[in-house]
């Protein structure tokens, strides 16, 4: 006992116990998509986020998707959580697990020559939550990008987070809208997720929408942004809150403004005297003032010029081409506009 004593305390007090220390993994935002927060570094990230796979109209088209049960039913119309992340050679996992193809048929082949034209970034495994536990069913999503224009990833908006979902609900739903473009008021009465099919591609985007309402009955379907130079709307809660914000702003800045002025009015009136400082820091000049004067009132010339005699020295300063000052012996004789 006393040699396990010894060990413990031995343990505990040497430099690697006191060295792990874990900092707070970052979260999953919930109020923006899975594709406006994705990198490759931060993949693990989503791990344990509830996905749901709304209705591919065209499989051959749409995300890239393998699973081991190649018999099973319809993949979409699904809710998945995506429980790990998969490492090192994804393709070459794949194909260890004998994954095959369920939608984006035109990397169906593990072997063929169109996965050297991708860009890997991860591999997500997705478990199906209806399934039976003892015998879960795997999606296995690959995240990918062509090596060639246009560059595109693989269809982040074909499965939708449902905490997302739910956030924008929470936000939305039966609250009073305010549209910016004009400031009118609008009520949400639903927030929808909906498909946008294209007609070239055939493939089928998915986006939320907030369906809005105002007195006239007139309906508008609009999507949420979190980015705030995107956004078309706001709830009027936020808006009154960031119109009073934008108050205190102004506020703040007028009397930063008054408090630079005053200022600016105490050291002229220091350097130069009672009369000539006032004048000076409104920005007025006159004759008699000196280089010093005019300089602090106007600011620098764009274009000077200076010449020496013995006994005196006359300058001459431009602005604006508008106005020139004439100088003799440091004081201003003329102002010629």
């Amino acid at each position: 006992m006393k040699l396990n004593f010894f060990l413990l305390l031995l343990f505990i007090s040497s430099p690697a116990f006191f060295s792990q220390t874990v900092s707070r993994p970052s979260l999953c935002d919930s109020t923006k998509t899975m594709g406006e927060q994705f990198t490759p570094e931060n993949s693990e990230l989503f791990i344990g986020q509830e996905l749901y796979l709304p209705p591919v109209l065209h499989h051959d088209s749409g995300p890239v998707l393998f699973s081991k049960d190649s018999t099973g039913g319809d993949i979409d119309k699904k809710y998945y959580t995506i429980v790990s992340v998969l490492k090192g050679d994804a393709r070459e996992q794949l194909k260890q697990v004998k994954a095959v193809n369920r939608c984006g048929s035109r990397y169906k082949d593990l072997v063929k020559a169109q996965w050297d034209d991708l860009i890997i970034h991860t591999v997500f495994v997705l478990r199906e939550n209806k399934a039976d536990l003892s015998h879960p069913t795997f999606l296995y999503w690959v995240v990918c990008q062509s090596k060639y224009p246009p560059y595109c990833y693989s269809n982040f908006d074909a499965f939708f987070p449902t905490a997302y979902f739910e956030k924008q609900k929470q936000v939305y739903l039966n609250q009073e809208i305010i549209l910016l473009r004009d400031k009118s008021k609008w009520l949400c009465i639903d927030v929808s997720v909906l498909g946008n099919r294209d007609t070239n591609t055939h493939e089928t985007s998915y986006a939320l929408f907030c369906v809005l309402k105002n007195e006239k009955r007139d309906q508008l379907q609009l999507t949420p942004s979190w980015d705030p130079a995107k956004r078309s709307f706001m709830t009027a809660r936020e808006y009154n809150r960031l119109e009073h914000a934008n108050r205190n702003q102004k506020e703040q800045l007028f009397q930063t403004e008054k408090d630079k002025k005053e200022k600016f009015e105490a050291e002229c009136t220091t350097r130069f005297g009672a009369r000539k400082g006032a004048l000076i820091a409104e920005g007025k000049i006159e004759p008699g003032m000196t280089t010093d004067m005019c300089k602090a009132a106007w600011g620098a010339p764009w274009d000077q010029s200076k010449t020496t005699t013995p006994g005196s020295s006359k300058e001459t300063w431009s602005y604006n081409w508008n106005y020139t000052l004439f100088f003799e012996n440091g004081l201003l004789v003329i102002i010629r506009h």
